[in-house]
């Protein structure tokens, strides 16, 4: 894991500049974009490293559907609720679009509509569930989430991510510089670079993290039928 002062001398080889406090790009700036790389590999790649290990509580109120993140999240990947009995059950993830037709729309915005959730959608900081909670627990919600990176500020300060996503965010970081010199050239140049190279960490088995596609019954069911009526599939009124 490499320290914000390596990050920089990686980044200063590729553009062949030295960055001082009146250079352009400046120290400072250089720094702002090594962090912007780093939260965007988070957001995008989801590595390991930006896993909790140790799910996040999260409060639930009687008479509500919504829970408002935790700001250490970038992003929810697995969400418990309990219910008043203290039984967990895992929620699953759909557009808020989806939630409100599974729901019915008469439903999802009647506050009276409450019972113990099956579904939840992401909203801006929040989630949103499908019926509103039966109770108020402190620990209503478990959530298990790609964490917000430390943002690096002293030349001492480590990054989470291993040393080979090094040029991945020398490379985003440079293109970020050039681009606000308007440098065009060497944005592009520094752009295809990164894809390149986060191509190659997609690819490594030993940071491959792609999750699995786990298709739900109710994607398979049309018009009331079941996922087991083969006219689901192969046709038929």
């Amino acid at each position: 894991m490499s320290t914000l002062a390596v990050l920089r001398g990686i980044i200063e080889s590729q553009m062949d500049i030295s960055f001082t406090g009146d250079t352009t790009p400046t120290t400072t700036s250089v720094t702002d974009y090594i962090n912007k790389s780093i939260l965007k590999i988070a957001r995008d790649i989801k590595p390991q490293e930006f896993k909790n290990a140790t799910p996040i509580d999260h409060s639930i109120t009687s008479g509500t559907n919504t829970v408002t993140l935790n700001a250490s999240i970038l992003y929810p990947e697995i969400i418990y609720y309990f219910s008043s009995t203290g039984t967990g059950r895992q929620l699953i993830h759909r557009s808020l679009q989806q939630l409100i037709v599974l729901e019915g729309s008469n439903n999802f915005f009647n506050s009276a509509n409450k019972g113990d959730p099956s579904y939840f959608a992401i909203r801006g900081n929040s989630i949103i569930t499908n019926k509103y909670f039966t109770h108020t627990s402190s620990t209503g919600i478990k959530i298990y989430s790609i964490d917000v990176p430390t943002t690096l500020a002293s030349d001492s300060d480590t990054t989470t991510l291993p040393d080979s996503y090094d040029f991945l965010i020398a490379y985003m970081a440079s293109a970020l510089a050039y681009q606000a010199i308007d440098d065009q050239d060497n944005q592009m140049k520094f752009d295809i670079l990164a894809r390149r190279e986060r191509s190659e960490i997609n690819v490594d088995l030993d940071f491959n993290d792609s999750d699995i596609i786990q298709m739900d019954p109710s994607v398979f069911r049309v018009s009331g039928r079941d996922f087991r009526d083969p006219s689901v599939l192969f046709g038929g009124n």
